[in-house]
This record gives structure tokens, sequence and C-alpha cells, in this order.
């Protein structure tokens, strides 16, 4: 079992740390917050705790968990690769598409496993929601829908796009292959924080004529997170918000004929997957790697490509928004 040091146990890293030590893999911990990492050393006793970042990289240990600020994982990711360590990043890889490729670059030369936490394509029921598009059970893919909304949690060094949709364009990204949009349109509406969009909306054209529409907002009451996949046999709707029937199959859909478009409607049905929490399978993908040699699903190419969508969004929503005169 490899062995692996867990950095960083705020927001988000009790949750990895607690998947890693239960696969028996985990060997320090890492935080530079003295009461954070009293609290994880009393939580695992026995494991070794620094608030040093170098004294894990001096280490004998043969993977790093990034669980830091996104603004860290650049400089602690680098670091740790060069060290000959292999590498799990939260999302984002990195704040730039620049940084994400350096990355992953380094991995590739070094050989090491470099894998971004791109939780959702590890859910069970999104892995059966591309079994069944690759089947054919839509028939061709010609429009895919994700929402991701909620009420909060706000972030004041970024925006809500950075924030939840590396989520939806890795979803996007998985069903439709490696392929990068050949259009993106983004626009925002800033609401309660100065220059800090709080919904945005984003449209991507994809080669094929293939389109997609992306909606994320932290203003909303009511939590929806969904992805509908739309081809010309039927319609897939994976809703992880949903406490149950999370992927159901609407065999309706539309397609060519004689020329013109016609429109079938048929009744949903639910779609069995198998059980099991995403984030266990995605620290167990990431060990066996490790293992193996394997590359990750979510490697830090598709990290790159997230972050290459995100920039290219991010540039129309810093155009200025057009004003009409007042008549």
């Amino acid at each position: 079992m490899p062995r692996v040091a867990c950095v960083g146990g705020g927001y988000w890293g009790p949750n990895l740390i607690r998947n890693v030590h239960s696969q028996g893999a985990l060997a320090w911990l890492c935080d530079r917050h003295p009461g954070t990492l009293a609290a994880l050393a009393e939580r695992y006793p026995g494991i070794p705790s620094t608030p040093d970042f170098d004294e894990v990289l001096a280490s004998d240990v043969d993977a790093v968990l990034l669980a830091t600020p996104a603004a860290t994982h650049h400089d602690l990711a680098m670091r740790a690769l060069e060290s000959g360590k292999h590498v799990f990043v939260e999302k984002p890889l990195a704040l730039t598409a620049a940084e994400a490729r350096a990355l992953a670059e380094t991995a590739d030369r070094l050989d090491r496993v470099l894998m971004v936490g791109h939780i959702l394509e590890y859910h069970p029921a999104f892995e059966r929601l591309v079994e069944l598009v690759r089947e054919g059970a839509i028939g061709e893919v010609r429009h895919l829908r994700s929402s991701r909304l909620s009420l909060g949690k706000l972030r004041h060094e970024e925006n809500v796009m950075w924030s939840f949709a590396p989520h939806d364009l890795s979803l996007l990204q998985r069903v439709l292959g490696v392929v990068r949009p050949e259009c993106i349109r983004a626009f925002g509406t800033t609401v309660l924080q100065p220059g800090i969009p709080d919904t945005v909306h984003l449209d991507l054209a994809y080669p094929g004529g293939v389109t997609a529409h992306v909606h994320v907002s932290w203003l909303e009451p009511v939590k929806l997170h969904q992805l509908v996949v739309m081809g010309t046999e039927g319609m897939l709707i994976f809703e992880d918000s949903r406490p149950v029937e999370k992927l159901r199959l609407f065999v309706s859909g539309f397609r060519l004929e004689g020329g013109q478009w016609t429109l079938r409607r048929g009744e949903a049905r639910v779609m069995p997957f198998e059980e099991g929490e995403p984030m266990a399978r995605e620290i167990g993908h990431f060990l066996d790697c490790i293992r193996t040699g394997a590359r990750p699903r979510t490697d830090g190419w598709s990290g790159v490509r997230v972050l290459e969508v995100l920039e290219a969004a991010q540039q129309e929503l810093d155009l200025p928004v057009p004003t009409r005169s007042p008549a």
C-alpha cells in the first residue's frame, strides 16, 4: 500500500484524510495551523504530524495529497513532484492553464502520477451514464446541460464559476471525450460582492455541432446538481442532489426525418448503478495508479483542459457589459 501524506485539514481536507486513512494509506498529516493540526493528530493517533511541508517532502512517503488553498496548488505540487512524490491535487489543479500545464509536463517527465480531484467523475451514477452514452442508449449526443445551484458557500478569492464550474466542465469532458470547445460564451451577474459574479451562464460549442450550457450560482435557495445529456434517441439525467433515483433515462428525444426534426416523448426509467462513495472510489483509483503505474482518469492534462475553458470564459466575463443610453 502506498504511503500518503495529507496536506491541508481545513474545509475539504478532513473528508480526503478520512478516506485515505480508511484505505490504510495515511502516513503523515500536515497543516500550517496549530489548532487544525492538533485536532487531526488527536483524531488519528500514531500518525506523524507536522506544520512543515519540507518535512513531509523529506520523509519516505510515496505520495502527497493537497487540500490546500488553490493559490498554493502549483507551488506545493511542483515541489512534491520534483522531490519524487506522486501527487493528488484538489480542484482546480492550479490558477492558470500555464501553471497546470507545467505540472502535467513535469509529472510526465518524472514518470510520477499526477491526479486532480474532479470527484464527480468517480460517482458511480455518472460512471454508468458514461457507459450508457458509449453503448448508444440515447443515440447521438447533441446537447448537454449542467446546473450547479445552491445557497453559498460564498467566496471572496474567486467567483462562482471558478468555484463550481470545474465539476461541470470535467463531466462534459468525460462524456464528450478529449475534445475542446470551438466557441465559448459566458455571462455573469454580480449581486453581492463587487467584481465577483454570483451567477454565471456558459454556452459552449463543440466540433460536430454538439452544444452545452452550464449554469452555476451560489444564490439559489434550493440545491440542484444536475447533468442532462440529450441524444437523438433519448435523454439521460444525472442528479446528484436527489436522495434517490440519481440516474434516469428518458426514452424520448429528437430525430431528423425527411429533412425535419421531430420530437418523441416517452416515460422515464430509473437506471440502476453500482453503489459506492465517490471519494472512496476516487482515492482508491489514485492508490491503484501509484501501484500499477496507470494514468489516472483525471490526470494533470484533464485539469489543464478544464482550466483552458475557465480562462476563456473569464475573458468573456471581463468584457464590459453593453448599456443602453436613456431615450
